[in-house]
């Protein structure tokens, strides 16, 4: 049980990508339904993304992070910079260093971003957003992408003190 943020988000493999949105919150209650209806704005984006990982590596599967550390994670998709673009989460306990973004050349059918990611030691567990915003606020999610863990993740860049 518990509150949930709903998405709607399009994966095509046309030129143009339909932009996220949220369609609302439900809560959750054990033994009842929840309905949500909401009209779909027809918004399309020129962007989206699609892998996450580290270590130079994507994947198409969640990434396991631990409360108290940073990360440095990739970030690939179609049509993505850092100069356009801006990262962001569904916790406000997650947050990208200053001047910690990079962008990776792999190849011409791929866009690929990196960026260090802190994660405060108050964090949740379990699964979170990453969201890719462009200066219009469109955005392009990796939904359930970032997954908050007691099982320790040896990929840290190092443990935040007092946090």
């Amino acid at each position: 049980s518990g509150k949930y943020r709903i998405y709607a988000q399009n994966h095509s493999k046309t030129k143009f990508f339909r932009t996220a949105e949220e369609i609302g919150i439900a809560e959750v209650v054990k033994g009842k339904s929840v309905n949500i209806s909401k009209k779909l704005e027809q918004l399309t984006t020129d962007f989206e993304v699609e892998y996450i990982g580290f270590n130079g590596q994507l994947s198409e599967n969640s990434i396991t992070l631990n409360g108290g550390k940073s990360y440095t994670i990739f970030v690939g998709g179609k049509n993505i910079n850092i100069k356009d673009y801006k990262i962001g989460f569904s916790s406000p306990f997650m947050t990208v260093s200053p001047n910690s973004q990079f962008e990776h050349d792999f190849g011409e059918n791929i866009s690929v971003i990196s960026f260090e990611v802190r994660i405060d030691s108050q964090i949740s567990l379990g699964e979170y957003n990453l969201y890719v915003e462009s200066g219009k606020g469109q955005k392009s999610y990796i939904l359930g992408g970032l997954t908050i863990e007691e099982f320790e993740n040896p990929w840290s860049n190092y443990s935040l003190l007092n946090n």
